[in-house]
């Protein structure tokens, strides 16, 4: 954002918190979706940076089956 950049963030918060990006909700350049990757969803963008896949042992041992299956649900937007 700081170089011009719109950015677009897709989380279901399954493992994290909106307050760590409320500081930009007042930004024009800023969007936030909750939506579930694996649901699908069609956007148009120039880029995509997944960073939301659980890396806790105390995450994905509690809900494995989750956690593989978000980590597939962001290859759908890559493959279509």
């Amino acid at each position: 954002m700081a170089r011009g950049d719109s950015v677009m963030v897709v989380d279901n918060f399954f493992t994290g918190r909106k307050v760590n990006v409320m500081h930009h909700f007042g930004d024009s350049m800023f969007e936030l979706i909750r939506h579930d990757v694996v649901e699908g969803l069609l956007l148009e963008v120039d880029q995509i940076y997944h960073l939301a896949s659980p890396a806790s042992p105390v995450h994905y041992q509690h809900n494995p089956v989750k956690t593989i299956i978000s980590f597939l649900g962001w290859m759908d937007p890559i493959d279509n």
